[in-house]
């Protein structure tokens, strides 16, 4: 049987830090639309527990995978092999992450005091969160039974790089 527990951790750095994936913007966020978060999954048989974590940034370098893998194996019995973090990608969300060994998307950034700071208490918020997921069996509470399942649906119309319409539109 498998088993399952999930938690949703507000990860939404503070007002001022740079966003990543605007090369053009020379100012840092000047407010919040919408919160950022990490999602843990926990899961476990009853002899491997495994965490997957899905992040809202723009990216993850080895830096903070390294140092939530460390933080979780630790305290619990989830190999560190065993957990994954996932960016989603979003653009509207801090440039702390991408001064890390991102390979060729790596590049030197002299971070501010308060990116420093986010950089410092992220790994530990994500920590958490599957530290108290992957503890929760100890408890009795929000654990359930998960099942798994697929699907192959059939594409029909594959979608297209959204710049390119814009390129033709343009007449290059």
């Amino acid at each position: 049987m498998l088993l399952g527990s999930s938690k949703k951790i507000n990860i939404t750095p503070p007002i001022g830090l740079r966003m990543s994936g605007f090369d053009e913007r020379n100012h840092g966020a000047d407010g919040i639309l919408n919160q950022l978060f990490a999602n843990v999954l926990v899961l476990g048989d009853g002899l491997t527990k495994v965490a997957i974590v899905t992040l809202d940034l723009s990216g993850v370098d080895k830096v903070l995978t390294k140092a939530v893998r460390d933080a979780v194996s630790q305290k619990t019995d989830i190999p560190h092999h065993a957990i994954m973090l996932i960016a989603s990608h979003t653009h509207s969300g801090p440039e702390a992450w991408h001064t890390g060994d991102m390979g060729k998307i790596s590049r030197p950034v002299d971070m501010t005091p308060d990116e420093i700071a986010y950089r410092n208490v992220l790994p530990g918020l994500i920590a958490n969160g599957i530290v108290w997921r992957s503890l929760e069996r100890r408890t009795f509470s929000a654990i359930k039974t998960v099942y798994l399942s697929s699907n192959h649906p059939q594409l029909y119309q594959l979608p297209l790089f959204r710049r390119f319409h814009l390129l033709l539109s343009r007449g290059c």
